[in-house]
């Protein structure tokens, strides 16, 4: 069984009842929210062949796998930006199960939000759990940064790093965090072309690569110009 799924399919074959794992997510939400769901549409998305018989569906009932259940579904609220609708899920699954992902999702979900404080309420909340968990730093380090604290956001995300060395988000938001503190271009673009290497699709990275290396490109031409005109 997956951790991250609130069902199983039980399946009646000749041989003893068999457990089918790894339904498609839609399924999933379908049967959260009450829809019908055909005999088709179990074939379709759980691959099932026809020679298998499906006797029956059921939820699971440990508050831990519904937890994960509404933290994914929270997730999926939140891409489609509706992140108070998931901030909801997340805060009623951490009613059920204090996971750490419900924290590190609803802190994300705040910061979306502008609610920095309620951010490092979770972040801090995930650190007093795991302590060696590099994503609750980089958490943290976010709302710090808000918050106007880019030292303690600048050891954070340090801290990140000594904990996961391929942890791309926090190379990425350390860059940030060298830019605002005024650090020179070399100091800067170490980190950020870092964190592509480790995350080629992360579309934040390469805009900020790519402004640093425009306004190198405007400094280098300006000073080219002082140095002709100072004569």
């Amino acid at each position: 069984r997956s951790a991250s799924l609130p069902f199983n399919i039980a399946l009646v074959t000749e041989t003893p009842f068999v457990l089918w794992d790894e339904p498609d997510s839609r399924i999933i939400w379908d049967v959260r929210l009450g829809k019908t769901v055909t005999e088709g549409d179990l074939r379709k998305n759980f691959k099932i062949p026809a020679n298998i018989a499906i006797d029956s569906m059921y939820l699971t009932t440990t508050a831990q796998e519904d937890a994960f259940a509404q933290i994914e579904y929270g997730k999926s609220l939140s891409h489609l930006g509706l992140h108070e609708c998931a901030i909801q899920e997340f805060t009623s699954a951490l009613k059920s199960a204090q996971l750490i992902s419900a924290y590190l999702e609803r802190g994300r979900s705040y910061l979306r939000l502008d609610n920095t404080e309620g951010a490092m309420t979770d972040a801090n909340s995930i650190i007093a759990i795991q302590e060696d968990l590099a994503e609750g730093y980089v958490l943290r380090a976010r709302a710090e940064t808000k918050l106007g604290k880019t030292y303690e956001a600048l050891a954070d995300c340090t801290k990140a790093i000594e904990l996961n060395a391929e942890l791309a988000e926090a190379y990425r938001v350390r860059s940030q965090i060298k830019q605002l503190h005024g650090l020179h271009f070399r100091f800067v673009i170490g980190d950020i072309n870092k964190a592509i290497e480790l995350d080629p699709t992360e579309p934040t990275a390469h805009y900020i690569r790519g402004t640093l290396l425009r306004f190198k490109a405007r400094a280098s031409e300006q000073d080219k110009i002082d140095a002709e005109t100072s004569f």
